[in-house]
């Protein structure tokens, strides 16, 4: 059952990136099920932080991460797709490509297909470079509170497991 935990916490990182994947809830599950089913020492405390952290992190990325992108400048759903598939495309490069020319990808391509599908529907280069660059915000912001999320979830079921496996 191990393994299905970590599963869930790759998937919880690979939904940082893609935001139509809860990242952080998967990561937590994948903690709950090292702590419930693996029977891994993991404190209570740990997981009850962790809970919050999700639930606050959830709560952030759907309220508060796009009023800030709101008053930088709106931006339509052209820009919301542009993100979505810019990541996905830019994970897929990134995974096969060395980690400079990743990260570029993983930064460049949300932004550059987010400017693209604003541009083809408003066929306003400004506009939808500003666009743009509003919904690279909000990618960008939740991309990170995400990865902070994760990071604290990944951390304690594996730290834990060497824990576990050692001791």
């Amino acid at each position: 059952m191990a393994i299905v935990a970590i599963l869930l916490m790759c998937l919880g990182f690979l939904g940082c990136f893609v935001n139509k994947i809860p990242g952080p809830l998967f990561a937590f599950i994948g903690l709950l099920i090292a702590k419930l089913v693996a029977d891994l020492p993991i404190s209570w405390g740990i997981i009850a932080l962790c809970a919050v952290l999700v639930i606050a992190s959830m709560v952030v990325n759907s309220k508060y991460v796009p009023q800030l992108a709101a008053k930088l400048y709106p931006y339509g759903k052209g820009g919301k797709w542009g993100t979505f598939v810019g990541s996905l495309i830019g994970l897929l490069i990134a995974l096969k490509a060395s980690a400079v020319v990743g990260i570029i990808f993983m930064l460049a391509l949300p932004y550059g297909l987010a400017w693209l599908f604003e541009f083809k529907g408003n066929k306003d280069a400004k506009e939808a470079g500003k666009r743009a660059a509003s919904a690279f915000t909000v990618y960008l912001v939740s991309t990170v509170i995400k990865l902070a999320v994760v990071y604290i979830c990944f951390n304690a079921t594996i730290s834990n497991m060497g824990d576990n496996i050692v001791g």
